[in-house]
């Protein structure tokens, strides 16, 4: 694990935390720090509400194929790294890796039967 704090995205920005940082520390090993984490204050997390709620409301009046090429980008980014995300789940939830593979099965088939249903505007 790097010294460095993992930050918060907030308005399309990276962010340090206002009230410092905590660890994220495996459940089955304690002495894995999975990573140091910042943690927002109240003024932080309101504003990540609020860019929420704009993100959310532009989203709504965004068009279908749009959603669509944004989730499979998302499909896409997670199956190219699923296997780091699987170790990363592991350690963060103190499971057997084997349980994810499981979990990589099903994203990537999620993925491939997205891309396989036409995309149709209303």
């Amino acid at each position: 694990m790097s010294d460095s704090v993992f930050r918060n995205y907030i308005a399309g920005e990276w962010v340090e935390g206002n009230n410092g940082s905590v660890a994220n520390i495996s459940p089955a090993d304690l002495s894995d720090v999975i990573g140091q984490y910042a943690q927002a204050d109240k003024a932080q997390t309101e504003a990540a509400i609020a860019a929420a709620t704009k993100g959310q409301q532009e989203w709504a009046k965004s068009g279908l194929e749009q959603r669509y090429s944004v989730l499979m980008a998302i499909g896409d980014e997670l199956i190219a790294r699923k296997d780091e995300l699987g170790e990363i789940l592991a350690r963060e939830e103190g499971k057997l890796r084997k349980y994810y593979a499981r979990w990589v099965k099903q994203l990537i088939l999620c993925v491939r039967v997205l891309r396989s249903k036409p995309v149709v505007s209303q």
